[in-house]
């Protein structure tokens, strides 16, 4: 019973050898947490532009294959539908982009992750000047200057976090049960974003394939849509 609750005890931070030691461990944890938060909203501002586009290639799409004279499976009304979905998808897309702003917070994050490792490069030079210590005013200085760095780009989230603990495995001791569960869900946590654009796009690429013929489920199930023969 020990052996398990070891394996799958908590996170411990390491032992810093005073408040300035503290501080820096701080500092570093929250650069990587920023960096790693500026990482998510560029790649989900990448997905998004990319799911716009394939579904506004498939709305010019539809209605050029219509007009080609090629064979196409499905009845008219349901390629109006299909046309009249995917307009609203990229409708949605395009406000989520422009409301979403996933440039620019990234690079609010960036920015803020680069001031902070300067002042940890800063702290580290006046630290080696001071003999590894660091005078109380000077410590009350990189505080400051540390709060006022944090407040310029928004917070970070909890799997940020917990990417950071795992990329600072020295700093953050963690039992290898613990590791892997905190792996999973940061895993999990990567891949939900991707879900809604990922389910879209294998929409858009079944109805093409059904559109063509290539295949033939709607005719078992929704036999409705498609056209007689």
């Amino acid at each position: 019973m020990n052996f398990i609750s070891n394996i799958f005890s908590s996170t411990k931070k390491r032992n810093t050898t005073d408040d300035a030691d503290d501080l820096q461990l701080s500092m570093r944890t929250t650069a990587n947490c920023r960096h790693n938060a500026s990482v998510r909203l560029q790649r989900q501002g990448l997905l998004a532009f990319n799911a716009t586009a394939v579904l506004s290639l498939a709305l010019i799409f539809i209605p050029l294959m219509q007009n080609s004279g090629v064979y196409l499976a499905f009845k008219d009304s349901v390629l109006n539908m299909m046309q009249v979905f995917l307009g609203v998808a990229v409708l949605v897309y395009s406000l989520i982009i422009s409301t979403a702003r996933y440039e620019v917070r990234a690079l609010q994050l960036a920015q803020c992750a680069d001031k902070i490792k300067e002042l940890i490069r800063d702290l580290k030079t006046e630290r080696s000047k001071n003999g590894g210590t660091l005078p109380t005013q000077s410590l009350v200085d990189a505080q400051k200057r540390y709060s006022e760095i944090l407040t310029s780009s928004e917070n970070h989230e909890g799997n940020d976090y917990r990417l950071a603990m795992l990329y600072m495995a020295k700093d953050y001791a963690t039992p290898y049960g613990t590791r892997l569960l905190m792996q999973i869900q940061a895993i999990c946590s990567a891949l939900r974003p991707i879900v809604a654009p990922a389910a879209l796009l294998v929409i858009v690429l079944f109805f093409s394939s059904e559109m063509f013929g290539l295949s033939a489920q709607t005719k078992i199930y929704v036999p409705s849509w498609r056209v007689s023969l």
